[in-house]
């Protein structure tokens, strides 16, 4: 069984799923059907593939794999099943501790380095502000620096958030400009060994987002 995200996550997804159509491989994409905000480029609609992100949405793509595993192994199907119900119940827990935390913030205003927390920030009704757009490989503009360093002055925002992955220096250079601090918050896209190792997993990372939200937004739960 091969599992992809889908929406364009995985560059070679669509390549090596037509490669293996015709052989005995099932291939689960998660987030099929959960993909519906993006943005249009060129007339065309560019799905945000971010959907982990959101716990609610994360329980519908455990659902597709605990399904996939026990489509291709029937006879383990009651391990597949306690096992997925386990996580479901973790994701559900997730989802409760951030509805209720992000409820009294005196802010909704989340200042990111791309768009990458549409679907977060759609749950918890939070309002994502991104420096650069969906991808992270996208530059932005100096017109839109300064309507972000004016927007974040207009506001009061006090902490820019940057990614692991990516170069801090357009957070930086915001926080700069006002007197800012800047905070992680991790779109989870991908955890080196040294991670793993060091017991870092999709719930850690999300507490961290969680508590690093929680700074940001004033929050007072």
């Amino acid at each position: 069984m091969l599992i992809i995200n889908g929406g364009g996550l995985e560059t070679w997804g669509t390549r090596i799923s037509d490669d293996i159509a015709n052989s005995s491989v099932r291939v689960v994409v998660a987030g099929n059907g959960l993909m519906n905000k993006g943005s249009y480029k060129g007339g065309v609609f560019i799905p945000d593939s971010h959907v982990w992100l959101d716990p609610i949405l994360a329980i519908e793509q455990v659902k597709k794999i605990r399904d996939g595993f026990i489509e291709i192994d029937p006879s383990n199907m009651e391990i597949f099943q306690n096992n997925a119900e386990i996580l479901l119940n973790e994701l559900s827990d997730l989802n409760e501790r951030y509805q209720v935390e992000l409820n009294s913030c005196k802010s909704r205003d989340m200042i990111t380095s791309h768009s990458a927390f549409i679907y977060l920030a759609d749950r918890y009704r939070l309002n994502q502000i991104s420096i650069a757009g969906q991808s992270p490989d996208e530059e932005p503009s100096i017109q839109r620096i300064a309507e972000i360093i004016e927007l974040v002055k207009k506001k009061n925002i006090r902490y820019i958030f940057f990614e692991s992955l990516l170069d801090p220096r357009l957070s930086e250079v915001i926080a700069d400009e006002i007197g800012a601090s800047i905070l992680p918050l991790d779109p989870l896209e991908g955890l080196s060994e040294n991670d793993l190792m060091a017991g870092k997993n999709y719930f850690t990372q999300m507490e961290m987002n969680l508590n690093n939200l929680k700074i940001a937004l004033r929050c007072t739960n």
